[in-house]
């Protein structure tokens, strides 16, 4: 994993439901504290969220999207979706947009 890890710029985990116990050192805090390491953002996905998310870069409750645990559990695939979507803009919005190419055109 710490070659793959290295040749990314995000990595996403997951968990069921992601509280006390999981920041107390479950599989996706420690993921998040490898990227760390490595420099690298992690982002969580979890059907619900309990505790606090400061190791992540940024972190997506299915059930806060869905509007409640059910809905969630109603339909996981669509919100899963969803889910990604918010990610993938949270990530976006924070990342600086690359530099023009040289001899490219500045904009303004």
């Amino acid at each position: 994993m710490g070659s793959l890890l290295l040749e990314s710029d995000l990595l996403i985990t997951g968990e069921g439901c992601y509280d006390g116990q999981s920041a107390a050192g479950k599989v996706p805090t420690e993921l998040a504290g490898l990227a760390d390491a490595a420099g690298i953002r992690t982002a969580l996905v979890a059907g619900s969220i309990r505790a606090g998310t400061e190791h992540f870069t940024t972190a997506v409750s299915l059930a806060e999207t869905a509007g409640s645990v059910e809905a969630a559990i109603s339909s996981p695939g669509h919100w899963l979706e969803e889910a990604a979507a918010i990610l993938a803009l949270r990530i976006s919005e924070q990342t600086e947009p690359p530099l023009p190419a040289p001899g490219s055109a500045k904009v303004s």
